[in-house]
């Protein structure tokens, strides 16, 4: 009898021919060998596994992401990071279903900011669909936002407070 790997709703070519398979090493990380698939990439939870799909379709697969409590930190080669809580709420954005199912919190929608400056493209990840911004949109609590590049945004808090991304970059 021969077992199928799980598809998790992705087709099973999604899993055959992943261009790089990636492990976590004893410290506690996964080198990504192309910055710019781990800075201009999609983020997927699939089981137990953290799917990455490059702008250009190629695909990497990091084993057993999701396998502990503690998430991974993603590095590139030249020691660019994403750490694991990071990685954590991309993911929880774009494949809410998966979360669902583990008994995950659905995003919550308030208020935290607006975009005050945007220069290139600029997205938001909420309730996993990616959300263009503009000068004047509403940032909220559980958005996960990303650059791309020759990109910047400027976000400006309730509170007073400013926060600035530059080219490549991401925070939620």
């Amino acid at each position: 009898m021969r077992l199928e790997p799980p598809t998790h709703g992705l087709g099973l070519n999604f899993w055959l021919g992943a261009d790089l398979e990636i492990e976590i090493g004893s410290d506690g990380t996964a080198v990504i060998p192309d910055a710019a698939l781990l800075f201009n990439a999609d983020f997927r939870k699939a089981g137990k596994d953290l799917l990455i799909v490059g702008e250009d379709g190629r695909r990497a697969i990091v084993h057993d992401y999701f396998a502990d409590e503690k998430r991974a930190t993603l590095m590139s080669r030249e020691g660019a990071s994403v750490l694991g809580s990071i990685v954590d709420a991309i993911v929880r954005q774009t494949t809410p279903a998966e979360y669902a199912q583990a008994g995950g919190q659905a995003p919550s929608a308030t208020p935290i900011g607006r975009v005050e400056k945007v220069t290139g493209s600029a997205i938001a990840i909420r309730n996993g669909v990616p959300v263009a911004f503009n000068v004047g949109d509403v940032v909220y609590q559980g958005d996960v936002v990303q650059t791309r590049a020759a990109s910047s945004l400027g976000i400006g808090f309730i509170d007073g407070t400013a926060f600035n991304l530059s080219a490549n970059a991401g925070w939620s």
